[in-house]
Order: structure tokens, then sequence, then C-alpha cells
């Protein structure tokens, strides 16, 4: 399989002279097509900084970082937004979804972001979703009214719409409870996989952490591999 992206001896610091704070440090990392990984570790470890470098939401002092094949420090901010916005899918621990839109209308709006339209692929798939996390009965609804378990369900929807090459996860069962949490993780996992996604999840969850094919801990400003 191909890497869908490869960061390397990527470093990222905040600050300067002695009031500079290293958070990583020559790091390497890669993704397959279709590999399910986990990024665990301690707050403060670089795991969320990490995820924003590979999101095209912050850059980087040193070192590449080559998404589908192309360099990203080299490209015009236009083409950063164009790979962000039409490549990458967001999950985050809360769902920002906009609270005046209905749970369909929230699913669509990268569709519509992208195209300039709803395209009919584009409500086809969104039904299809809908379908997938069990909303269907409730795709009119104002998101507002709805549990927060079925917030991140359309947030999950949300980010598949547009079919990214990437999708990136940041605690998004941080803010639910036990149980609640555990039925995301399964709808989770099973829709990547199903759609055979490229994703990496950052998380302080054991349990979801253990669904993934690959779990890694920031360590030293470094990367290290778990053995599962």
């Amino acid at each position: 399989m191909n890497n869908i992206i490869e960061l390397q001896r990527v470093c990222k610091g905040y600050g300067k002279g002695k009031n500079r704070v290293e958070i990583l440090q020559s790091l390497d990392f890669s993704l397959k097509q279709g590999e399910f990984a986990a990024i665990i570790g301690k707050s403060g470890s670089g795991k969320t900084t990490l995820l924003n470098i590979l999101g095209i939401l912050d850059g980087f002092d040193s070192g590449k970082y080559i998404f589908k094949g192309r360099e990203i420090q080299t490209l015009s901010e236009k083409e950063k937004n164009r790979f962000r916005n039409q490549e990458i899918g967001f999950v985050f621990q809360f769902h920002y979804l906009l609270k005046e839109l209905t749970v369909y209308e929230n699913i669509v709006m990268p569709a519509f972001l992208k195209e300039g339209k709803i395209s009919k692929e584009a409500r086809e798939y969104a039904s299809e979703l809908l379908t997938e996390i069990e909303l269907m009965e409730r795709k009119d609804y104002k998101v507002e009214n709805l549990s927060g378990g079925e917030k991140q369900r359309v947030a999950i929807a949300r980010a598949l719409i547009n079919r990214p090459a990437l999708i990136l996860a940041d605690e998004p069962t941080g803010n639910l409870d036990v149980e609640t949490s555990e039925k995301i993780h399964a709808l989770f996992s099973n829709l990547v996989r199903k759609k055979n996604q490229s994703v990496l999840v950052v998380t302080h969850s054991v349990e979801l952490a253990a669904l993934t094919d690959t779990q890694y801990k920031v360590v030293n400003n470094k990367l290290t591999k778990n053995q599962k």
C-alpha cells in the first residue's frame, strides 16, 4: 500500500532563545491507504500539534510533509486550502456543528463548500451516511435538539461526505459518557473500515485505540510505535 501522508524529520517549537519550547523533534511518520492509527500520550506531549500539522492547520519549522505525493510546504495558500477542504475530514472533541442548520444541512455543508452546490451524488451519499449513523428519521431536526452522541455521529458523517483521503480525529469521544463513547467508537471504526479511509485519531481512550491497526505514543518529542 502506498503512503497517503509522510512526515520526514519534522520539527516544531514555540518561542525564541531561552524561552523556546520544542514540541516535535525530527519526527518521522507515515500513514497508508486504508490504515487506521491512533496516537496516545500525556496531555501537552504534542499530539494535537502533530494533528494540526497533518491537517494543514499549523505550519512547522523544518522537515518535509508529503501528502499524496506533494510537498505541502511548497504549496501556495490557495493550494493548501484546497487540500484541507477537499482531501481531509476532521472530527473534533466538540463537534462544531452549526446549530441553526438541520442534521442534513450540516452533513452536506462541506460538499457545498467544495462544489458551490450540492450535487446529486452528495445528496445520495448524505442519505447513505444518515442511514449508517442511524439518524435518517432526524435528518430535518435542528442539531441543537440532538443528544451529545447524536451530534458526534453527525460530525462523523460530515467528515466523510467529501470522501476525503484522510480523516483526522482529535479526542472524538472525550466529551461523552462511557456508554455513548463505546457506541461512537464502534460506529467510527466500522464506518472508516467499510469505506477504506485512512484515519489518524488522537485519543486518551484505550478502548478506541484498541480498535485501530497501529498505535503510537509521543515520547520525548518523537513518535514511538506500540507493540499490540
